[in-house]
């Protein structure tokens, strides 16, 4: 019996040089009296992002999460952070690749920002929020439609997707 080997080069759109939390604040109110309460807090999500060019090929894309979470009416808990990641993209992109980058990168850094969401909530003695999963190339379509620009232009200028 003999083992066949195909060596494949495989070429990616956009590659992942680097992943990191590029800001983090966290913020429970009322406590302790707040453990006690039936945890069903009214939540608001909110996205914004931005990216810069760092060098030909090169970009940090940026994407800032707040949450807050309200309970009887009266904020319990506020977390933001800004997830952020440095990108390498390929130089031979067609021009509807160009469009997808900035909501592809959203699409690769939200998990992370879901977990440091997930894992404050527990540091602050709360049940996980279970962030749900986004559309983020939809969303930026839409966000662009009601203003007018392409999806590059938005995400350069640093925008808000969701309110």
């Amino acid at each position: 019996m003999s083992t066949i080997q195909k060596h494949v080069n495989v070429s990616f759109d956009i590659e992942i040089d680097r992943i990191y939390l590029k800001e983090i604040s966290f913020k429970v109110h009322d406590t302790p009296r707040v453990f006690a309460l039936k945890w069903r807090p009214e939540m608001n999500l909110n996205f914004k992002t931005y990216q810069q060019e760092l060098e030909d090929n090169l970009l940090e894309v940026v994407l800032s999460v707040d949450l807050v979470g309200r309970l009887e009416r009266k904020t319990a808990v506020e977390i933001r952070l800004e997830q952020a990641g440095v990108f390498r993209i390929n130089s031979n992109l067609s021009e509807e690749k160009k469009e997808a980058i900035p909501a592809m990168c959203m699409t690769a850094l939200f998990p992370y920002a879901r977990e440091a969401i997930d894992n404050l909530a527990a540091k602050g003695s709360l049940p996980p929020f279970m962030v749900g999963v986004f559309d983020f190339d939809k969303l930026l379509k839409t966000a662009m439609s009601e203003i007018g620009e392409s999806t590059t232009a938005f995400a350069s200028k640093g925008s808000e997707v969701i309110n």
